[in-house]
């Protein structure tokens, strides 16, 4: 049994065990899903502009060819320097290569040299061609613009930088890498020569900051600068790199063409009007560089296709000023993740409901794509999103497979055991009849030796039959009739049908529920006493106030009286504090006492005040206290022959007895029944039927312990049934002690039949039936009579006099005839959709109504009725009320 509850579980764990494995070999696949989910989130969340503090001064097709052309003179860049310095720039990043001296004019590389050294702020630029170790260098990173190395650093290597020429280098304040393979993941670091060579950007803002590189903390999982009291982090992932967040495209750059920026500090100098406000350039971090088609790189980013590579450094230095870099899950941790939440997608499946499993698994899902959504928005934090849908995907449609396969499995069982238990029924009732045909001839003939064994094996047989009809019935769900779907009424948890007893107990609470009156609640245990008096709570006035219960059988009288009228501190051993009673905690509510009659004649004079004048005083207290509280009494025992008994004061039976409510046992809510099962069940197993024979054992049951021990039977069966894993309570699942009881429980139709017989098929016999029967509501009865009528008919062989002979099981005309004229009806309204001209599916579809409220039985049988009809094996003279067969002679 636990293996079979266990084994989706196991079959969950191999099919997300699978599902990962195949992220892993798709790796490339999913990382680029993944890339695009990110993509869409960037679109979602919307463009901003970068940190105006950062400023790109940049070097157009048009600008490059106004300075002459390729290769700009040296002595320009010198000059753009100079500018910055004197504007008060806060530091220069230049992102061109500088990295061979000009042979025809060396004079520019000296001032471009004296310049850079006398700015004392300006970032070189070098480039790695390959992040691979070995190989030549192009000469030596100087080490002042390097940082040590560290054990375990997760950083990349490489040994082939190109590096500026010499004299400029010594003159930089600084260099940094400009190195990006992949624009989404650019390397921090890169390990050189036993040294750290730091990203561009990174060493721009270090000069911009003023931090001298001893302030400067790295470790494997991030890069701090110390300033200001505060660090500005660069977050590192696993291999060393970090990922810009794109505040936008191509607008989202402030660019400067250089040419223009030289016009207008030009202007400014000779007194004129500058076309830009170029002196804002104070305390910004510029960087120049080239932006040209053909002469510089682009790269995609989720808002442009083609952004300029300095675009890059720029949007690095905006995350780490507004510290929003794009974190995300380690590797590990994605995976760990993608199980979990999987796991989490199996777990739900179990669920008896699938479609509750179904529809919690996708909102799980809904709720993981929006976290993403929402933490990269609000937390520039990327939670995977792709590897987790697709192996969740993967375990709930495989077990949503599976638990498919094993439904149709079950049904094809139940289908199966049912078609034998049907065909042995035939065998049975078929020897049966051939039986009862023998016992009529010996007993014409005299015979009574062999008609009493003849007798004594037909009684055998009706036993077996009886038993296989009971299995039959215990593989066929309960079908609720129309009547009792369209009585179902529920009041304040109180679940009943409009056609029983409780009709009139709601309708009474409903009209003494808004006043002030006391009421006695009076049943057997276990009929929801105290739900009726939170019903009648809930509908008075009092309803925003407390509802104080309590069981005064439960407790002896000392500790009753303190419970209800509190105590004073030392009022007895243990007293160690005062405290409220109930009736101060009902006060303006409404206190509920059950089991009333187990108080003793002592306590009910002091109940008595409080009903009369609402004061007591507590345990231990002389100060007399007032409450308006509505007091509601219950019992299970007969107050007036306690109060005969002198068992219970007299006066304080009638200060009670102001409204009275006799709850009936659940023996006399044969109709509430059906709907109280239902509801039970539902509660512990949701979508879980009842055999009809189960239901009718239930609803025959005495329940001695009413709907208390009603809930507990369901309880044991919800949880049996839910344990081997079906979805029906069966006979199995019922206590031995009800199945004891019902033991002797006759065929339903038996039971209607004989009874119809008892009454000789009269005017009111099928009312009187059903009353007699008990649970039984006409339209069940008489339901019952016309499937037994298709029944006989068929196996007369469309025989109207046989028919009618076994169903009187009397010789009386009379008797005969009504049976006679309750046939031709039955026969009449079920073959009056019947045409002919139709083909036999149209003749099926149309006959569909017939077929309601009938029981599942005898639907076969009316299946041979109407296919009969159609193939004209009968016709109906109902004019006559009789049958004619194909041969157009009338039956004898």
């Amino acid at each position: 049994m636990e293996q079979s509850k266990s084994k989706p579980l196991y079959l969950g764990l191999g099919i997300i065990c699978f599902g990962l494995l195949l992220t892993i070999i798709f790796s490339g696949t999913f990382d680029a899903i993944e890339q695009g989910v990110t993509t869409a989130e960037y679109h979602l969340r919307g463009e901003s502009r970068i940190d105006s503090s950062i400023v790109i001064l940049y070097l157009s097709g048009d600008d490059i060819a106004s300075l002459g052309g390729i290769p700009v003179k040296r002595s320009y860049y010198a000059l753009i320097f100079d500018v910055l310095r004197n504007l008060g720039a806060r530091a220069v990043g230049i992102d061109i290569a500088f990295t061979e001296p000009d042979v025809e004019h060396p004079e520019y590389d000296d001032i471009l040299s004296t310049v850079v050294g006398k700015s004392g702020n300006v970032v070189l630029s070098c480039y790695f061609r390959s992040l691979k170790e070995g190989g030549t260098t192009a000469g030596p990173v100087p080490l002042r613009c390097t940082y040590p190395m560290f054990p375990g650093a997760p950083f990349q290597a490489s040994s082939r930088p190109d590096l500026p020429f010499s004299k400029l280098l010594n003159s930089t304040a600084s260099l940094g890498h400009t190195t990006m393979p992949d624009p989404a993941e650019i390397p921090l670091f890169i390990k050189a020569q036993g040294t750290l060579v730091p990203a561009f950007s990174f060493e721009v803002l270090r000069v911009a900051l003023g931090v001298p590189r001893s302030d400067v903390k790295i470790s494997g999982d991030a890069a701090r600068i110390q300033w200001a009291g505060s660090d500005i982090e660069f977050p590192v992932s696993s291999n060393g790199t970090i990922r810009p967040n794109f505040a936008g495209g191509n607008n989202s750059l402030h660019l400067i063409s250089t040419v223009d920026f030289l016009k207008a500090y030009d202007a400014l100098q000779s007194g004129g009007r500058p076309s830009m406000p170029i002196e804002r350039l104070k305390g910004k971090i510029v960087l120049l560089g080239i932006i040209s088609e053909g002469r510089s790189s682009f790269v995609a980013t989720p808002f442009s296709p083609q952004f300029p590579s300095i675009g890059i450094h720029a949007t690095i230095l905006h995350n780490a000023l507004h510290g929003n870099f794009l974190r995300q899950l380690p590797t590990f941790a994605g995976y760990a993740l993608s199980f979990v939440i999987a796991l989490v997608c199996a777990l739900l499946m179990q669920w008896k409901r699938l479609i509750g499993g179904l529809l919690g698994s996708l909102s799980l899902l809904a709720l993981l794509v929006v976290a993403s959504m929402v933490g990269f928005a609000f937390g520039a934090f990327i939670i995977p999103v792709a590897r987790p849908v697709f192996s969740s995907l993967l375990v709930t449609v495989g077990l949503l497979i599976y638990h498919f396969r094993l439904a149709q499995g079950q049904v094809a069982s139940l289908r199966k055991e049912k078609e034998q238990i049907h065909t042995l029924l035939a065998e049975k009732e078929a020897r049966l009849r051939a039986l009862e045909q023998d016992l009529t001839s010996l007993q014409k003939g005299h015979h009574e030796e062999r008609a009493a064994a003849l007798l004594e094996e037909i009684r055998a047989y009706k036993t077996e039959i009886t038993r296989l009809r009971a299995r039959a019935d215990d593989l066929q769900p309960h079908s609720a009739p129309d009547e009792q779907k369209a009585g179902r009424e529920e009041f304040n948890g109180i679940l009943f049908d409009s056609r029983g007893p409780m009709r009139e107990i709601v309708s009474f609470v409903r009209k003494v529920s808004d006043n002030d009156a006391t009421v006695l609640v009076l049943g057997e245990s276990g009929t929801g006493k105290e739900m009726v008096a939170r019903a009648i709570h809930q509908h008075s006035r009092r309803r925003s106030k407390p509802f104080v219960a309590v069981n005064c059988g439960a407790l002896t009288e000392t500790l009753l009286e303190s419970e209800l009228f509190g105590h004073e501190r030392g009022a007895f051993t243990g007293a160690v504090r005062e405290k409220a009673g109930r009736f101060e905690l009902a006060d303006q509510g409404t206190i509920f006492l059950d089991e009333i009659a187990e108080t003793s004649e002592a306590f009910q004079v002091k109940l008595l005040r409080v009903l009369q004048d609402g004061t007591f005083e507590r345990v231990g207290g002389s100060r007399t206290m007032k409450v308006a509280v509505r007091v509601i009494a219950a019992t299970n025992r007969d107050l007036r022959l306690a109060v005969q008994q002198k068992r219970f004061r007299e006066d304080l039976y009638y200060r009670l007895n102001v409204l009275t409510i006799q709850l009936p046992p659940l023996r006399d809510r044969s109709t509430d029944i059906p709907l109280l099962i239902e509801y039970f069940i539902e509660q512990e197993s949701p979508g879980t039927k009842t055999s009809s024979i189960a239901m009718e054992i239930l609803r025959r049951y005495q329940w001695k312990g009413n709907v208390r021990e009603l809930q507990s039977v369901l309880k044991r069966a919800a949880l049996l049934v839910r344990a081997d894993g079906r979805d029906m309570v069966r006979l199995k699942d019922l206590p031995a002690e009800i199945l004891a009881e019902s033991a002797d429980l006759i065929d339903i139709e038996e039971q209607i039949v004989e009874s119809l017989r008892g009454k000789k098929f009269s005017r009111n016999a099928i009312s009187e039936t059903a009353d007699e029967l008990g649970g039984f509501n006409r339209g069940t009865v008489a339901e019952y009579l016309r499937g037994y009528c298709f029944k006989t008919f068929v196996e007369m062989k469309w025989d109207v006099a046989a028919t009618v002979a076994l169903i009187a099981a009397s010789p009386e005309p009379d008797t005969r005839e009504r049976v006679l004229k309750k046939l031709i009806e039955y026969l009449g309204n079920a073959v009056e959709v019947v045409d002919t001209a139709l083909p036999a599916e149209q003749v099926g579809m149309n006959a569909k109504p017939k077929y309601k409220n009938l029981p599942q039985r005898y639907h076969a049988y009316l299946d041979d009725v109407i296919g009969s009809f159609y193939r004209g094996k009968w016709k109906l003279d109902a004019e006559n009320s009789r049958t004619i067969p194909s041969d157009d002679h009338p039956i004898p």
